[in-house]
């Protein structure tokens, strides 16, 4: 058998048995699982009855009526249902041993003991609701609290029955929940029994597990020590006969007891050691040959040697003149490179002249259109400088009228004062007769009462007359003062207005001299710009010049360059076949050496080739 089959086999056995375990392994966690998810059932039931045992405990809350209650409690009634149906389905537990079985069963059998009770607890309701209908006539809103807060409205007889009844379903309903917590003692017992189990049988699954990998391991190292064992006893007898082999021995021949790839090994050993032995048997007589053709050699070795000499003083010869060359070509390449970099300026200086040719004929352009805009703004501030020095011509003409109405109106207020004064002396007068009647009234006696009264009356409107007379001349003299101040300012306004005038007709006279200056600034940037679009041109036209100059010296120099990385390959292929002879020199020496030292090596492997065993 291979080797490489041994090998394999051991393979597969590993294989084999590590699948084998990893599937023990793998099925009993997979019987685990399915053992974990029965538990886990065991638990949902608990928890059902626990949130049927909620849903019970609701019905003595006021929050909660009884019928919509009931509906809740019979929904989670379906759902512990449908769980137990599950209970019923649990069948590797109870294959675990008795005492799980036993305890599975007990669960199962709670549900029994439940339905008994709940019986009776749908009875008592039903019995409730009944007696609700017939005396309150609904039941939907009835709360099982509702006689301990409210019983007005209703026969004593009648709430003694719904007492009755409320008694009845609270006992049933107290029973039940009794039941229901029993439920859940007993459950959380079997459940710690059943998980107490479970726990145990994982503990010997485990070790079982483990016992049969570390068995199968174990064997597959035996089968494995086994196959090295017979591997090893064969490379053993081939290193002894290699050790034979490496002392010069080459007539033992190398044998090994199996069927393997070591076999064919021994066997392709011998015919190596077959070969090596003629081998060595013709190096024997080319080590003679050698010998005879070392002298031959070295009177080669000699003639070659002069002629080498000669071809080295030509070489020597052609590189001085094609260092001269390169000289020439130096200096042509610098004066070239002078050439093109003067050009490279001068088109640096054309282009920043033509740049700086552009910024000014924008600059005149952008000028020129401010002189119109400006020369444009002049006419038509012109014009409205000729409406304002008319407009200020017809407002002084007017404060002149409007000052002549104000002297005018003056005149007439005083000559309204002087009628005021009249008016005053008329009443003065009239309180004198006034007051002379009233004394001749006063001689007369009773028969001068009446022109007393009269009198009075008079005097009355004599004062009133002398005060209205004293308002009018106090008014009279402000409007008199006002009048005045009119009349002063009106004629600081006619000479401010006559200012006005003089100022706008000197401003008009100043936009006509900038006109005339814009219009001549104009023509001049006009001018100025044909200037600047001719020097344009005529950069334009230089800097092509000085391109096709740059362009002829930039070819110049690319020929120059040509040149000169001809001549100085020229220059190092020459300084490599001078080195190149140097070396053929220096090998020609050392050949003759290297004929010496093979003729010294001949004789020393003559030697050791004499140390082998060999056969004939």
């Amino acid at each position: 058998m291979k080797i490489r089959t041994k090998l394999l086999s051991l393979i597969v056995i590993m294989i084999v048995s590590t699948s084998i375990s990893t599937g023990i392994y793998a099925g009993f966690n997979l019987y685990t699982k399915k053992i974990d998810a029965e538990k886990n059932i065991l638990q949902l039931y608990r928890n059902s009855i626990k949130k049927s045992h909620t849903e019970l405990f609701r019905f003595l809350l006021d929050a909660f009526e009884i019928k919509e209650q009931r509906e809740e409690f019979e929904n989670s009634l379906k759902e512990q249902k449908k769980i137990y149906e599950q209970v019923n389905n649990i069948t590797l537990l109870s294959k675990i041993d008795k005492n799980v079985s036993q305890a599975i069963d007990n669960i199962k059998n709670l549900q029994d003991y439940q339905n008994g009770g709940l019986t009776k607890f749908n009875n008592a309701t039903d019995e409730l609701l009944k007696v609700v209908e017939d005396i309150m006539k609904s039941s939907d809103k009835f709360v099982l609290n509702t006689l301990n807060t409210s019983t007005g409205g209703f026969a004593e007889r009648d709430i003694s029955k719904l007492k009755f009844y409320v008694s009845k379903m609270k006992r049933e309903l107290y029973a039940l929940e009794i039941g229901y917590q029993t439920s859940v003692n007993i459950i959380d017992d079997q459940y710690a029994i059943i998980d107490s189990k479970i726990k145990s049988f994982e503990r010997l699954g485990n070790t079982l597990s483990i016992i049969l990998y570390v068995t199968i391991l174990a064997f597959s190292f035996f089968i494995a020590s086994l196959i090295a064992g017979k591997i090893s006893k064969s490379i053993g007898s081939i290193n002894k006969s290699l050790s034979i082999m490496a002392s010069g021995d080459l007539q033992n021949e190398i044998y090994v007891k199996s069927k393997d790839e070591l076999s064919t090994l021994s066997k392709e050993m011998n015919t190596f050691q077959d070969g090596l032995n003629d081998s060595i048997n013709k190096i024997k007589d080319y080590s003679h040959k050698n010998e005879i053709i070392q002298d031959e050699l070295i009177n080669t070795v000699t003639e070659t040697s002069s002629s080498s000499e000669e071809i080295s003083a030509n070489i020597n010869s052609v590189e001085k003149q094609i260092i001269t060359l390169n000289n020439n070509i130096f200096q042509s390449s610098n004066k070239v490179n002078q050439i093109s970099e003067f050009t490279n300026n001068l088109n640096s200086h054309i282009s920043d002249q033509m740049a700086m040719v552009e910024e000014s004929t924008a600059s005149i352009t952008q000028m020129i259109a401010s002189i119109s805009s400006v020369s444009n703004l002049t006419d038509k501030n012109q014009d409205i400088m000729q409406r304002l020095q008319e407009t200020a011509k017809e407002g002084d003409s007017q404060i002149n009228e409007t000052t002549d109405i104000i002297e005018e109106i003056n005149s007439s207020v005083q000559n309204i004062g002087a009628m005021a004064e009249v008016i005053q002396n008329i009443s003065d007068q009239t309180n004198l007769l006034a007051m002379n009647a009233a004394i001749e009234a006063a001689h007369a006696g009773d028969a001068g009462k009446g022109f007393a009264v009269v009198a009075d009356e008079i005097r009355k409107l004599s004062e009133a007359s002398t005060l209205s007379s004293n308002d009018i001349s106090k008014n009279l003299k402000d409007i008199i003062k006002k009048f005045e101040r009119a009349s002063i300012s009106g004629i600081n306004t006619r000479e401010a207005f006559g200012n006005i005038y003089g100022n706008i007709k000197d401003a008009s006279n100043s936009l006509l001299e900038i006109s005339s200056s814009t219009s001549e600034l104009n023509i001049g940037g006009k001018q100025i710009l044909e200037a600047m679009d001719n020097l344009s041109d005529i950069s334009s036209e230089v800097h092509n010049q000085s391109v096709s100059v740059k362009a002829s010296a930039t070819a110049v120099r690319e020929s120059m360059v040509e040149v000169s990385n001809i001549s100085n390959t020229v220059t190092d292929a020459m300084a490599e076949v001078n080195i190149g002879f140097q070396e053929i020199q220096n090998s020609i020496a050392g050949l003759e050496k290297i004929s010496n030292d093979v003729g010294y090596v001949s004789r020393d492997l003559n030697k050791e080739v004499e140390n082998f065993k060999t056969k004939k």
